[in-house]
């Protein structure tokens, strides 16, 4: 599984940060740009609901506590991918147009073991059983998508669509498949949260290919 790094940082410093820099944001505003629903919680407090691909994160405020859709606790990834959701987005518009990783900024860096714990993995899992590709999609309620030779896309986070792309090989070339990006996801997430995001889809396809 990826860990995303943290620059001059443990993890723990930083997401303390983040959480101590979130308490004074404007929830209406917060909400406008990350697409979280606001709920109110009694007692001056409220609840973010972050959906993440099938799933729901709940960020408490003003404490700042992230929890799963059943009230547990999430992992450090899980968590610092969320915050930074929060603390980065800043409400752009989708671009509608698909890049790799290493199109993103500093993504070149990451980009060779991107593709490697993700594209190289779901070929070592589907090989060329598009249909399997096609049912692990669906499952995860992803939308067709004209890319490759099967490709569906993915709410990843609100305003973070992700695709998955699969071309099938032949006797002259092996399969592939790419996690890309909306041209917009830099104004979303840091380089390297984008890439742990790619990870978190291709893990879950993974999954529903044993269902």
């Amino acid at each position: 599984m990826y860990h995303y790094s943290m620059e001059h940082n443990t993890p723990t410093t930083t997401l303390l940060m983040i959480m101590d820099r979130l308490k004074s944001f404007d929830l209406e505003r917060l909400s406008e740009r990350t697409g979280a629903r606001i709920y109110e919680a009694g007692g001056g407090r409220y609840k973010l609901e972050v959906r993440l691909f099938d799933d729901s994160i709940w960020v408490t405020y003003p404490d700042i506590e992230v929890r799963d859709s059943e009230n547990g606790s999430v992992s450090e990834n899980l968590k610092g991918l969320v915050l930074y959701y929060l603390i980065t987005a800043d409400g752009t518009s989708l671009y509608h147009r698909w890049v790799a990783l290493s199109e993103l900024t500093d993504g070149a860096f990451y980009n060779q073991a991107y593709q490697g714990y993700t594209g190289n993995r779901l070929v070592k899992t589907f090989g060329n059983d598009l249909e399997a590709f096609r049912s692990a999609s669906l499952a995860l309620v992803g939308s067709s998508e004209s890319y490759g030779d099967i490709g569906f896309s993915f709410q990843a986070l609100p305003k973070v669509p992700v695709l998955a792309v699969y071309w099938k090989g032949d006797e002259e070339f092996s399969p592939s498949a790419k996690v890309l990006f909306d041209g917009s996801a830099s104004h979303y997430l840091p380089t390297d949260l984008c890439a742990y995001l790619g990870s978190v889809l291709t893990e879950k396809l993974i999954e529903g290919s044993k269902g």
